[in-house]
């Protein structure tokens, strides 16, 4: 499009306003998310039966992501070589 065609949406410029501030706002709340996840996960000292209960957390997380990615692999796999069963 040129600058002497009419626009996807045909308004007058001077009529729209630009939520300035909330584009922001969403950016810093994304780090602060990021941020108090991070503390949470690493920066903050718990008691050693909490620790454990953590990390066996997170453990569990990871190995239930690597359980679905090969349950996904292996459907693939079946579907391709007609063992579908």
């Amino acid at each position: 499009m040129g600058v002497n065609t009419i626009g996807l949406l045909d308004i007058d410029p001077q009529r729209i306003i630009v939520p300035i501030l909330h584009c922001p706002i969403g950016l810093v709340d994304k780090v602060l998310q990021v941020f108090k996840a991070w503390t949470t996960c690493e920066a903050e000292r718990l008691p050693e039966e909490s620790e454990n209960t953590r990390l066996a957390c997170k453990n569990a997380a990871a190995m239930h992501q690597l359980s679905v990615s090969t349950a996904l692999a292996a459907k693939q796999l079946a579907e391709q070589t007609g063992t579908v069963g």
